[in-house]
């Protein structure tokens, strides 16, 4: 006994014995311990009571939903039912209230959906059936209520505003619906009845209590007015005015959520809210924060009572372990003292075993410190390094979520690198190639080190999509990079330039096609010129040989006629092989259209075509030009001709010249580059050109109409040919 006092004693003193280092250590360590532990229970409760707040609330809020799901589908049952109802109702039973009055004593069902039953009013407001009978109901005028306003006024199915009712003398509220003619004219007003003081079909919500001290609410936002609620002395009670209460307010508003809030009695409360689409009104739970968080408050005061029991336990612990432990741990400092290889020494204050220790760690510091600047250089390098770089790099997780973007993504699409890390990646791609590029991923996840090369569209922040071509490298066993490493490089450019050269390719293609027809052409209409100028020669010699009324006059004569269309025939095709316009004379376009209206041609035309009128629209003060008039003629009479053949029926053609400056060059069929130009459009009412015949409308022989009968194919080769020089 008095060996176990003596070394309580000692102990005693050594503890007391403040200098000592195992003391201080103890004392230290409970001291830090006993902080930690109380700070990681406030933060504990501080982290459960902002998880438990919005876990109630999306509980709550859930709940809620629910319920204004389940209100809504009883407002829009009897909405439905009041709707049937009034589609049945006819405007001659408007006129006979007792066939009203008749109609709902045969349909009871009603008075279960309206524990006040139903009625129909005419335009005037007035009741003129009812049903069950309430006694100074029918007769009743009621035009200043909002239910009878909004069907007769507006047409719209209208939830009454709750009132004290005159006749009931208890707080109700009205569903009024418009009975309408077959034409969809409003001629009456059928309306519900709901007695709140009575039971009906909103005590299923408002009976129900949320917890043990919260309930649920039903109120109108615009009105600020409660409909009923599991609180019975709030029905028809009014809310704070706006500005009071701003959290109130916000759900007023038509926030659709969760807050904590004081409500009109003074409570601080829990409230979630959520609206009802078919009566614009709201329903609310509420449930008082001291209920909804006492658990954690016990939970908080029971653990500061635990912190300081295992304080205490700990204490003694520490203090019999150190005394045993306290030796070895000497050696052990001095091991570690020894672990830098600095030569250095530096600066201690205390020269004992701490000493050391602090001393020992303050080189490893040093060190790692090197270290650390060293890898925070390499990393600027590098990051400075990705920053250069021309194309985005990106990295994109196994899910396809992006787990980093460079800096230069604003340059190129707009985005923020921090708008798109932790977002789905798929949303940047274009939807129609959306699967494609997920399938490429999917292979390329199938094998490390993999690569692939894609394009595809990229979406920009603007909404507008860019081509790209993305280069993807599978790196996730990579401890760093650990996802698949992307290199995005804009091709727009090059896009355009493949467009270009297609383009180019095409015209010159075009071209070399026209010149090899023209060469065919000139060779054959040089042959058959030589013949032609036989038969013409030998058919005039005949002629006059045979003397007038000879049957064989007129074969001679169809003969010549023929050489004659086949000379000019001839003569189109050499004009398309030669191209270069002989003649270059300065003229004015104006002129050579009033030289064509007066033209036999043009009479011609008309004649073939009664039914069509012709109208010129020439601009005054026509910039004038060089060119050969016979050629833009033919050109003007090939495009009349087939304007005036594409109309079936009565029509109109109309020619028209025009000044016109173009400041940039225009791409179409072939190019007109920038400068100062004269106008020449034909248009016409006729049926138009389809698209897949537009590519070849110039080239010579082809035709949609009938060969030899309509034209040869050679007018919009003429016209091409004569325009292009």
């Amino acid at each position: 006994m008095a060996n176990l006092a003596r070394r309580f004693r000692t102990a005693l003193e050594e503890i007391v014995h403040f200098r000592s280092l195992k003391t201080r250590l103890i004392f230290f360590t409970l001291v830090l311990f006993l902080i930690s532990i109380l700070s990681l229970a406030f933060y504990a409760n501080w982290i459960l009571h902002r998880h438990m707040k919005q876990l109630l609330g999306e509980q709550q809020f859930s709940t809620v939903s629910f319920i204004a799901a389940e209100v809504n589908a009883e407002f829009r049952t009897r909405v439905e039912a009041l709707t049937i109802m009034a589609d049945k109702i006819s405007p001659a039973m408007m006129r006979n209230p007792s066939a009203l009055q008749a109609m709902l004593e045969d349909r009871p069902i009603y008075y279960s959906l309206f524990n006040n039953g139903i009625a129909i009013a005419d335009l005037s407001g007035t009741v003129l059936a009812d049903f069950p009978r309430l006694p100074g109901r029918l007769g009743a005028n009621f035009r200043e209520r909002d239910y009878i306003i909004g069907p007769l006024k507006e047409g719209k199915v209208t939830f009454g505003r709750p009132v004290m009712s005159k006749l009931m003398h208890a707080p109700a509220f009205v569903i009024g619906v418009p009975i309408r003619d077959a034409r969809g004219t409003v001629i009456g007003v059928i309306g519900g009845v709901t007695d709140l003081r009575l039971p009906n079909f909103l005590d299923k919500v408002t009976e129900n209590r949320y917890g043990k001290t919260g309930g649920y609410v039903l109120l109108i936002p615009k009105e600020r007015l409660i409909v009923t609620a599991t609180d019975k002395s709030r029905i028809m009670t009014t809310l704070p005015a706006a500005g009071i209460n701003p959290p109130l307010d916000r759900f007023l508003q038509g926030y659709e959520g969760s807050a904590v809030y004081v409500n009109p009695l003074g409570v601080e409360v829990l409230g979630s809210a959520k609206g009802i689409p078919v009566s614009g009104w709201l329903i609310g739970a509420i449930l008082p924060t001291k209920e909804a968080y006492a658990p954690i408050h016990r939970m908080l005061l029971r653990g500061q009572l635990a912190a300081v029991f295992i304080t205490l336990l700990l204490g003694g612990l520490l203090w019999w372990m150190l005394k045993r432990q306290l030796a070895p741990m000497f050696d052990t400092v001095k091991t570690v003292a020894n672990l830098s290889d600095t030569k250095t020494p530096l600066a201690v204050v205390r020269q004992d075993e701490i000493g050391e220790l602090i001393g020992g760690f303050n080189r490893l510091l040093q060190t790692l410190r090197k270290q650390e600047e060293a890898v925070m250089q390499s990393e600027e390098k590098h990051r400075r390094m990705i920053a250069t770089i021309s194309d985005v790099i990106a990295i994109i997780a196994k899910d396809g979520t992006i787990k980093y973007k460079s800096p230069n993504i604003t340059r190129w699409f707009g985005w923020q690198p921090e708008d798109l890390v932790g977002t789905d990646g798929w949303n940047t791609v274009h939807p129609q190639d959306r699967e494609r590029i997920q399938k490429a991923f999917i292979a390329l996840l199938e094998r490390d080190n993999a690569s692939a090369t894609v394009e595809y569209r990229y979406k920009c922040k603007d909404q507008t999509y860019k081509p790209i071509e993305l280069t993807a490298v599978n790196l996730m066993s990579d401890p760093i990079i650990g996802g698949v490493l992307t290199n995005y490089r804009d091709i727009t450019e090059r896009r355009k330039a493949d467009e270009e050269n297609q383009i180019l390719t095409e015209r010159l293609q075009r071209s070399e096609k026209m010149e090899a027809l023209g060469q065919l052409a000139g060779g054959v209409a040089h042959d058959l010129n030589n013949v032609l100028g036989i038969l013409t020669g030998y058919s005039e010699l005949l002629l006059e040989d045979i003397p007038e009324g000879h049957r064989s006059r007129g074969h001679v004569e169809k003969i010549l006629q023929s050489t004659e269309k086949g000379a000019a025939i001839i003569e189109d095709l050499l004009t398309m092989a030669r191209r270069g316009v002989v003649a270059t004379d300065v003229i004015n376009l104006n002129t050579v259209v009033s030289g064509f209206l007066n033209s036999p041609a043009f009479e011609h035309i008309k004649d073939h075509h009664p039914r069509l009128s012709f109208k010129a629209e020439c601009q005054e003060n026509l910039l004038n030009m060089k060119g050969s008039r016979i050629h833009l003629e033919k050109t003007l009479m090939n495009l009349v001709s087939n304007a005036a053949e594409s109309i079936t029926g009565a029509g109109e053609v109309a020619i028209r010249t025009e000044n016109r400056y173009l400041d940039a060059p225009i791409r179409g069929y072939d190019e007109v580059k920038q400068g100062d130009y004269v106008v020449l459009t034909v248009s016409d009412t006729g049926m138009g050109i389809p698209g897949e015949y537009r590519q070849r409308i110039f080239e010579p022989f082809y035709t949609k109409k009938t060969m030899g009968r309509s034209g040869t194919g050679l007018g919009l080769a003429i016209v091409w040919g004569t325009v292009k020089d």
